[in-house]
């Protein structure tokens, strides 16, 4: 039975293969097989068996000897660094063939091919969103390979284009072909590389063509073109125009600085766009076009930017009603080819309105295309009732008497042993969601503060009994749900643990999801380990932080298969005797369907894949958090890699120490050398959970 590349074991990764073992793959190199050919050779799709008799999907590039324009130099080269490096948004290396003259890699198969196909080729059209999806993924991938992590130093890719941007069955971005790749130092911005110029026109660093001098900044200006690429649809390099349009880079940015921005926007997405996203996104993409590479930007400050964009992009689809973007657009800025006698008739028949007093002056967007994998839900849902319900979402011991079932805007709902709230209660409850209730907003949408009376559950005024949080879905994190006319919630009912943030019920009003939680008093660990008005955790309350946090992992990982869920800082609340519980799991599942969502990998680390262990993701991840715990920064990450580096030695824990962790004597560092051994064993062995927290009691 075929399996997908993410469940490859660890010890299969970067195995020499016999030539023997490729030509049964690849049926002796069949060329009905074949999925691509470049510079380097013919590409195959193919099938591996391993040592179990397990199969896998891979994908074979075969070198041409006679006419590639690489050869055995970029072969070993990339050999040598996909070895070194590991992470989510860099395609996997599987291994090698070298046999008879033969130089053969073997990679992860990505079933969506490149970018470059879906933007210039295919003739597929990759909504806005799904644009700046990919665009994080690819920024993470070289962050993580422009800060040395895995290698001593710095990796410069130095041929960043689309067409080495793989796509995953989720169009998850995955950079590729690293034949060009160099070592470059990471301790200052200015370090550069002496080389031989190599790489691809339209994407070449101006400076580096001329001087010769390879840096980070390069891979920048590379990442810019490609940056427009998405926004613009057109090619990098397009002979076929003028001499001052063929190159997009140029064309680009000469039309930004002439007030054109808005006409180079590619057709097919031009609707879709929130003007506040497609400022912040041009100006990151513009910056790292400058002609002088001191002025362009980090990866990490792109990394920043386009998080920022897809935020604005996500508060705008959240604020607006469906259908009517276009509209809007044409108000706000005024695009002479577009008339503004557009039916904007949604499928009810009523016109849509636009509320011109808004803070977004009537900005409104389309519907965002949501990814085939996300419409799991038959187009003619079956009238839902207690009969026609997946009853596996419910426990074990369900009482059918506690489910609710109900329509609401023709909008079939589910729910199971769950509050529902009016929306009357929750606008009393909130103040009608003033500001001055505002908690913050999150990737899945806003939180407000609340009071209800304990007994009742009515509203309460402030000060009264109990403090709740209310949470407004973004309209794009459900509108899959909508569209198919159902809102199954019956799977919150399962979750039940102590240490996860406990919904007390929910409300739909206007095509508006809002669950209701406890309040958590003491906020997210994130403000108390990195805010300086925060009073300092002690080394206590770290390590119940911990274990509480690995006991409710293993428990996700046991009770709803959480392989891949990556938890993060900013998701762990405090109640107010610092508990540790995690929050957004349900939404990640309501959203996703799944517990595993491009969004909330951490861009700083890299997150692994499954393999043969049914702790790996969910393992390192804890491993991560333990570190965090431990050092409190990026200062203190770097000190601690030098403790390991170093045979552990007591001096170098004490640096890698956080340095606002009060009262440290000799006991905590001891203590901190075995917590340190338990981070470690996550993230290098994705060790069982158990067995981690064991270690972690004892301390």
């Amino acid at each position: 039975m075929e399996a997908e590349m993410s469940s490859l074991p660890y010890t299969l990764l970067c195995r020499q293969f016999s030539l023997g073992e490729i030509l049964l793959a690849t049926q002796n190199f069949d060329d009905a097989l074949i999925v691509g050919k470049g510079g380097f050779g013919k590409v195959y799709k193919a099938t591996i068996t391993v040592e179990n008799r397990a199969t896998f999907i891979v994908a074979i590039k075969r070198l041409d000897l006679l006419d590639s324009s690489q050869g055995a130099t970029e072969f070993w080269a990339e050999i040598k660094m996909l070895t070194k490096l590991r992470h989510c948004n860099l395609v996997s290396l599987i291994g090698y063939c070298n046999d008879n003259s033969e130089m053969i890699l073997i990679y992860e198969f990505m079933p969506n091919g490149t970018l470059d196909d879906h933007l210039h080729r295919k003739g597929s059209s990759l909504s806005w969103v799904q644009r700046l999806q990919i665009s994080i993924g690819a920024a993470r991938g070289l962050h993580y390979l422009h800060t040395g992590t895995g290698t001593q130093d710095g990796v410069i890719h130095r041929d960043v284009k689309s067409t080495n941007i793989l796509l995953d069955e989720n169009y998850a971005a995955k950079i590729s072909d690293f034949g060009l790749s160099k070592i470059g130092p990471t301790n200052t911005s200015g370090a550069y590389v002496n080389t031989l110029v190599r790489g691809t026109f339209g994407y070449l660093d101006p400076e580096y063509f001329l001087t010769g001098r390879l840096t980070r900044k390069s891979d920048v200006f590379a990442f810019g073109v490609v940056l427009f690429e998405l926004l613009c649809g057109r090619a990098a390099l397009d002979n076929s125009l003028d001499e001052d349009e063929c190159s997009l880079a140029k064309w680009a940015h000469e039309s930004i600085e002439e007030g054109k921005m808005y006409e180079i926007i590619d057709f097919d997405i031009k609707s879709q766009i929130s003007p506040k996203c497609l400022k912040v996104f041009v100006q990151i993409a513009d910056r790292c076009l400058s002609s002088e590479s001191k002025k362009r930007p980090t990866m990490a400050e792109i990394l920043v930017a386009l998080e920022l964009s897809l935020r604005l992009q996500n508060k705008f689809d959240s604020r607006v009603k469906p259908a009517a973007g276009i509209l809007a657009l044409a108000r706000r800025i005024k695009w002479p080819f577009i008339s503004l006698e557009i039916n904007t008739a949604q499928s009810d028949g009523k016109l849509s309105t636009v509320n011109e007093d808004s803070d977004d002056h009537g900005e409104v967007t389309p519907l965002v295309d949501i990814p085939d994998h996300l419409n799991h839900v038959p187009d003619q849902p079956k009238p839902l009732d207690k009969d026609n319900i997946n009853h596996a979402s419910l426990p074990k011991d369900h009482n059918d008497d506690h489910l609710e079932v109900f329509s609401d805007e023709n909008i079939q709902i589910l729910a199971y042993d769950l509050k529902k709230f009016s929306f009357d209660d929750l606008k009393s409850a909130t103040r009608d969601f003033t500001n001055h209730t505002r908690l913050g907003n999150g990737v899945f949408g806003e939180v407000f503060e609340g009071w209800i009376h304990t007994n009742t559950s009515s509203p309460s005024v402030v000060n009264g009994q109990l403090r709740i949080a209310i949470k407004r879905f973004y309209y794009s994190k459900i509108q899959h749900h909508l569209e198919k006319k159902r809102l199954d919630m019956t799977f919150l009912s399962r979750f039940n643990h102590p240490n996860l943030v406990k919904i007390l019920g929910y409300c739909f009003e206007d095509k508006t999801l809002f669950l209701i939680y406890e309040f958590m008093e003491n906020g997210s660990l994130e403000s108390h380990m990195f805010t300086k008005d925060k009073i300092p955790l002690s080394w206590e309350t770290r390590v119940q932080i911990a274990i509480q946090i690995g006991e409710v992992l293993s428990s996700l990982h046991t009770s709803y298969q959480a392989y891949r869920y990556s938890i993060k800082m900013h998701q762990i609340l405090l109640d107010k005797n610092f508990n540790a519980k995690i929050s957004d799991f349900e939404s990640t599942k309501l959203v996703y369907g799944d517990l595993y969502a491009e969004e909330i990998i951490d861009s700083l680390y890299y997150c692994s894949r499954p393999n043969n262990s049914k702790y790996v993701g969910i393992s390192r991840s804890f491993g991560l958090l333990l570190i965090q715990l431990l050092t409190g920064g990026r200062k203190g990450i770097a000190n601690l890699q030098k403790y390991k580096s170093n045979r552990k030695v007591e001096s170098c824990m004490r640096k890698a120490l956080d340095p606002r962790l009060p009262n440290v004597d000799d006991t905590i560092v001891k203590k901190a050398m075995t917590f340190a051994d338990a981070a470690f064993l996550c993230v290098d062995l994705d060790y069982p959970l158990d067995k981690t927290l064991d270690l972690l009691r004892k301390l």
